[in-house]
């Protein structure tokens, strides 16, 4: 996809890479979510005026999440679809910010889907991607090994033929996925945002309405 060839959505990727496999769901959803604030943010301050007074714009950017989305939404600097992705997400990350109880991404899977459901085959295409992404990692961290202990062509497959069909660390793969698709998904839904900011940053915000500002 054209938004993972956007430096800023390359740096959330590393970013995001290094910080949510080691977090817990909870950890990694408040994480995720908080980037997501922070590009809308950064959208919103775009289509401020500049008379705007510094208090004005302050409170602005200091509202709640709820807030901003309901901004982006009625000015129409997002689309409905990802109003809706933001609010699911909003909903997931408060569940994580008050639950006391144990709180994990795996078991998310009905209203993280409502959080990717950006479009027709969204969600799809980030489980997709989300997998070949981990079962590229795994297999990166096992040739190594396998290197050292110099397995044939054919032994590393049948190896990794072996791991993959393992219960067990079936089991494991299957808890780490979802922080991937979090990862995928984070991307996805920045890089969308970032498109719209890019868009807006061309235009003379010096004007005082859409009206000037579309001609």
């Amino acid at each position: 996809m054209k938004i993972f060839e956007h430096p800023e959505i390359k740096s959330l990727y590393d970013e995001l890479y290094d910080k949510l496999l080691e977090e817990s769901g909870r950890g990694a959803i408040l994480i995720a979510t908080a980037k997501a604030e922070d590009f809308l943010t950064d959208l919103i301050k775009v289509i401020l005026p500049h008379e705007l007074s510094r208090d004005d714009k302050r409170k602005i950017v200091k509202d709640t999440f709820h807030s901003k989305i309901t901004y982006a939404y009625a000015f129409r600097l997002i689309s409905k679809s990802l109003k809706d992705s933001l609010n699911a997400l909003r909903d997931v990350r408060n569940d994580a910010a008050h639950s006391s109880s144990k709180f994990e991404l795996h078991e998310l899977n009905e209203k993280m889907g409502t959080v990717y459901d950006l479009g027709p085959n969204i969600r799809t295409m980030i489980v997709n991607m989300s997998t070949e992404l981990l079962v590229g990692s795994k297999i990166i961290s096992l040739n190594g090994i396998f290197e050292e202990q110099n397995y044939t062509e054919q032994e590393k497959k049948d190896e990794l033929i072996k791991i993959f069909n393992d219960p067990e660390k079936k089991k494991i793969i299957d808890k780490q996925l979802p922080h991937w698709e979090l990862i995928t998904g984070m991307c996805i839904i920045c890089g969308i945002i970032l498109h719209s900011k890019d868009k807006f940053n061309g235009l003379d915000m010096q004007s005082k309405t859409w009206d000037n500002l579309l001609k």
